[in-house]
């Protein structure tokens, strides 16, 4: 009787998780700065930037802000749009505007991200392969939002790292931007302890989601975008 009950409630856990995995998700994250940590240009992600985005960089540092994005899944392949920011004043908000904004598209058939920012030129698309992504799975646990959470490391960018906290409750490998396939939905980044990303809302749409990957001419790899356009296209998108 005892291994009745258990295999019903395998089965019941099993069909639970395939409910999940084969559902549409929105989720809906907020982005801010940590207020304990400074900006740094001596660090390594900001020395090559030109000198008109290093003063807006250091402007930003000083004004209180959130930003908000929305990551739609539908099975095969997700978006993670920008939404919009808002400011704790209204005149900081005149005082300054957004540099640029960045969207991602996950397309996990051909397993690559493509990455469209607002400065970069309408034929262009940054591309990546899910495998330049490394993760590693750790024993640690944190509770969020009522969600039973694990925590990861991803290295997702050259050597930057970032602390991910995803819960196998919601078994969809998918999260905001970079981080991404994990036994479970990300719930919580922390990016070296500067920039912190958190889930405040989760949505299961009775309707599929109809998401469009983008389809560019040109496509470019990550390396190429960074070594050959990224301060050329952001300099001139700047200097508009």
């Amino acid at each position: 009787m005892k291994s009745k009950i258990k295999l019903i409630g395998v089965i019941i856990l099993i069909l639970h998780s395939f409910f999940l995995i084969s559902q549409d998700i929105i989720v809906k994250y907020v982005q801010y700065e940590n207020s304990e940590k400074k900006i740094d240009l001596n660090d390594r992600r900001y020395k090559k930037l030109p000198e008109n985005i290093k003063n807006k960089l250091i402007q930003q540092s000083l004004i209180k802000y959130t930003d908000y994005f929305t990551l739609y899944h539908s099975k095969y392949k997700s978006k993670y749009i920008y939404d919009e920011r808002k400011f704790e004043s209204a005149d900081e908000a005149d005082f300054l505007p957004v540099l640029f904004t960045l969207n991602y598209y996950k397309d996990f058939l051909k397993k690559k991200i493509i990455m469209i920012a607002d400065f970069v030129p309408d034929d262009y698309q940054v591309e990546r392969t899910f495998d330049e992504i490394s993760k590693e799975l750790k024993q640690d646990t944190m509770t969020i939002n009522g969600y039973l959470c694990k925590k990861a490391i991803i290295n997702f960018l050259d050597d930057m790292k970032a602390v991910v906290w995803y819960t196998p409750d919601i078994p969809v490998p998918d999260g905001p931007s970079w981080f991404f396939g994990l036994p479970g939905l990300v719930l919580k980044v922390n990016i070296e302890n500067t920039i912190i990303t958190e889930a405040v809302n989760i949505e299961f749409p009775k309707n599929m989601l109809e998401i469009e990957l983008p389809d560019r001419k040109r496509p470019i790899s990550y390396k190429e975008y960074k070594k050959d356009y990224i301060f050329k296209w952001m300099s001139e998108y700047n200097n508009k």
